[in-house]
């Protein structure tokens, strides 16, 4: 378990310092990759630097193509996208949807309400939706003034790096998958209902459920959180962090009694809890320190 653990931690590590821009942290992947050598274990020297290796040109393609992406001047285009009922928000006069696009990957669209009755549509959604629309396709807007929301970092760790301006929709319709992807799509159902039903809850224990159980904040979070701040009440939403501690070792316990093999179990585990600090965890944390 020695050569995965050690492998692991300089990928994480060589991740802060190539995608988050953290320097201390190519210092700490110097001192790490000399204690590697110092162990004189031939296979974890081996295994940590081909995972370094490959981690680092995998992470220094993704930065160039952010970068040519960041560049790109906005045009006008028509797009298609999936859409999951979950990923949908409104507020105010405007919504936003996160959504796929077979051409353009994954992108963030935002769009102006006609009407009330368009708003409480959108908000009924519960199932996977397919837009086509008319807008402005460009790379996601940076922050204009110091110390202001980084948006393009933000949205780059969910794997979004353009944004369309819906101008107008064209067509709107609700499309079920089958196979494994209509299990996915249930999935994403079910956590949109929850939402719908956690409506009816008192504001700040809507905003305690919605962000703590399904990992999604309503348009009103930052006004919230900053009262949460300012009761001493953010220690609360580190409780998410020992869920997930909670459940990983649980599930370890599991798949252990299940007669699989403890490296194969930790290596999945590793890359699960990876998955969950991305989409859940660390949004979470970060939107609430902002």
């Amino acid at each position: 378990m020695a050569a995965p653990f050690f492998a692991a931690i300089a990928a994480g590590l060589l991740s802060s310092w190539l995608v988050g821009h953290q320097w201390i942290a190519a210092v700490l992947l110097v001192l790490w990759l000399g204690r590697v050598v110092r162990l004189r274990d031939r296979r974890c020297i081996v295994l940590t630097g081909i995972v370094t290796v490959a981690t680092g040109g995998w992470l220094s393609w993704k930065n160039a193509n952010f970068k040519a992406i960041t560049a790109q001047s906005p045009v006008e285009t028509t797009v298609t996208v999936s859409v999951q009922p979950d990923a949908v928000t409104t507020r105010g006069g405007r919504y936003q949807l996160i959504g796929t696009s077979a051409t353009a990957g994954k992108l963030i669209l935002a769009g102006r309400l006609a009407s009330a009755s368009e708003q409480v549509a959108l908000s009924r959604l519960d199932t996977r939706t397919v837009w086509r629309v008319q807008g402005r396709l460009g790379p996601v807007a940076p922050p204009t003034n110091p110390g202001q929301f980084d948006a393009p970092s933000y949205y780059r760790s969910q794997g979004i790096l353009q944004q369309v301006a819906i101008t107008r929709v064209i067509d709107r319709q609700a499309r079920s998958q089958s196979g494994w992807r209509g299990v996915l799509d249930k999935l994403h159902t079910w956590r949109q209902h929850f939402v719908q039903h956690a409506a009816a809850l008192p504001p700040t224990l809507r905003l305690y459920a919605t962000s703590l159980l399904v990992g999604m904040r309503p348009a009103n979070f930052h006004t919230t959180m900053a009262g949460v701040q300012q009761l001493g009440l953010l220690h609360l939403f580190s409780l998410s962090g020992m869920h997930v501690i909670l459940f990983l070792g649980l599930l370890r316990w599991g798949l252990i009694r299940l007669h699989l093999s403890r490296t194969a179990v930790d290596w999945w585990l590793l890359s699960f809890y990876r998955s969950i600090w991305c989409s859940v965890v660390g949004p979470i944390v970060y939107n609430g320190r902002s």
